[in-house]
């Protein structure tokens, strides 16, 4: 059973190793989270190439001192089960969490299929014994949650730092948020729209603040 985690790749190194399709969509995706990436591959496809100016891309064969204790994460998607082996032998000996593409048994971290709406990112996995049927339940969730949730969760993270500083009591900014999502706020914005339910949010705002105001006078 694998354990869950988001990671935080912001301005660390992550290498990996091939040049070709899914070389570049893990390019893509650490660039995505903000990553310092490296690439190593004797042969690399052209849109990687375009990249150049946002990673460090060396155009050779995969040496085992390119994974250094300085990584914080490597992916291995060559075809080169040799070259696999040894980018995942050499990670277990640093630590550094490793993923080979399409061997679970290499890996010390699987990537799982991924619903993304702005800052709401869904994961799901069945442990790499099923790929097919994450891609099918990506779909299936993919068609659940919209674009809209993406929009919520970017207006909640505004209000959420307007009120930290407001409703220093934490029990009050539970209770806040507890009556914000009393109903289900996709499906108020739905029906009434996001004026509705800003003017809503307002509301309950301006209601903790009193709270806040008569509890520092007891």
């Amino acid at each position: 059973m694998m354990y869950p985690a988001f990671l935080d790749l912001a301005g660390r190194q992550c290498l990996v190793v091939g040049g070709g399709r899914v070389a570049l969509r893990k390019v893509l995706a650490l660039l995505r989270a903000e990553a310092a990436v490296f690439v190593v591959a004797e042969k690399c496809c052209g849109r990687l190439r375009s990249l150049e100016d946002r990673i460090e891309l060396h155009e050779r064969p995969f040496r085992e001192g390119d994974l250094t204790s300085a990584l914080s994460l490597v992916i291995g998607a060559t075809d080169d089960e040799q070259v696999n082996r040894a980018i995942s032998r050499r990670a277990s000996m640093l630590n550094i969490p490793c993923n080979i593409v399409d061997q679970p048994a290499l890996c010390s971290f699987i990537v799982p299929a991924q619903v993304r709406r702005g800052d709401v990112a869904i994961a799901i996995s069945t442990g790499g014994t099923a790929p097919r049927l994450s891609r099918y339940l990506k779909a299936v969730v993919a068609k659940t949650i919209g674009p809209l949730y993406g929009e919520l969760a970017a207006y909640l993270g505004i209000v959420r730092r307007r009120i930290r500083p407001l409703l220093s009591d934490i029990t009050l900014r539970s209770a806040f948020w507890e009556e914000l999502f009393a109903a289900d706020p996709i499906d108020e914005i739905n029906s009434r729209g996001w004026e509705a339910f800003r003017a809503k949010t307002e509301r309950l705002i301006a209601k903790y603040r009193r709270k806040a105001a008569t509890d520092e006078k007891k």
